[in-house]
């Protein structure tokens, strides 16, 4: 009998990003307080969720909702279709990796990053400094989520570690090369 192929831990690990990780740098680096990035009454040692939730910094949810998208291909059955699976874990991994993306650029140190973006929804005060573990986190398990789904599809010959290291290797010289440049 062929085994059962779960996503189920990389989700866990975009999970572990998003709801309990703080997901900014922290200043005092990791400690146990600041460890619990969930219920933190200061938002930038929150986790995103606890962001989106308490602190109302809405462009979280993409991000929380990237990860309730994929998880349904994450979970392990025998029943259901191998291409409804790896079309969720496309689908949630590409919009979480494009969430992150875009709201890390959208929203710095000053605020909004774009002229177009403040005058399109107001001034904000939020303020995002530097991605820290549970960003960092999110990032990787949204992305070996996308090239599980990648695999599971029959791309890459179906081989799940040759899509992840593709897909790591792509991300590296996105993020270290090209995006200094």
């Amino acid at each position: 009998m062929k085994a059962l192929r779960s996503s189920f831990a990389f989700w866990a690990l975009c999970a572990l990003g998003i709801v309990v990780l703080p997901w900014h740098m922290q200043q005092d680096g990791l400690t146990p307080r600041g460890l619990a990035g969930f219920g933190n009454s200061d938002p930038e040692a929150a986790s995103a969720l606890w962001q989106a939730l308490a602190h109302r910094r809405l462009w979280f949810w993409p991000v929380a909702a990237s990860l309730l998208l994929a998880l349904p291909g994450a979970v392990p059955t025998r029943i259901g279709d191998a291409r409804a699976r790896a079309a969720f874990l496309v689908a949630g991994g590409a919009l979480g990796l494009a969430a992150i993306t875009l709201q890390g650029f959208a929203i710095g140190v000053q605020g909004w990053s774009w002229s177009w973006a403040e005058a399109a929804f107001g001034h904000t005060d939020d303020r995002q400094f530097g991605v820290g573990l549970g960003g960092a986190l999110a990032f990787a398990g949204f992305l070996l989520l996308f090239t599980d789904g990648l695999a599971l599809r029959g791309n890459f010959k179906g081989d799940r570690f040759v899509a992840g290291s593709v897909g790591v290797l792509v991300a590296s010289i996105a993020i270290f090369t090209a995006w200094p440049v």
